[in-house]
């Protein structure tokens, strides 16, 4: 017999089975371990300066150079990138 044919034949028991199959996979999912899907949190910290009227040199050696140099002596951080603009909100 094949199972199409039982399939057809037995509607109720298709149905059974396929609802088992679901009750086990949400039982199973619920039971997963944390340690095969980590929570990943990337420490982002941004800080936003004005200095209304001036061009971005200025804002870059005056405001940005500074705090880039402070922010620097921390440990752990592997990247460190600014932006310097005119007219940012």
């Amino acid at each position: 017999m094949h199972i199409s044919a039982v399939a057809i034949r037995r509607p109720i028991l298709t149905t059974m089975a396929v609802l088992a199959l679901v009750v086990f996979g949400m039982v199973s999912l619920r039971g997963l371990g944390v340690d095969l899907m980590p929570k990943v949190d990337f420490p982002v910290v941004s800080v936003i300066t004005r200095l209304p009227g001036a061009d971005p040199e200025t804002i870059e050696t005056r405001v940005t150079d500074p705090i880039e140099a402070s922010v620097n002596t921390l440990s752990g951080i592997k990247t460190l990138r600014s932006t310097s603009a005119e007219g940012t909100p």
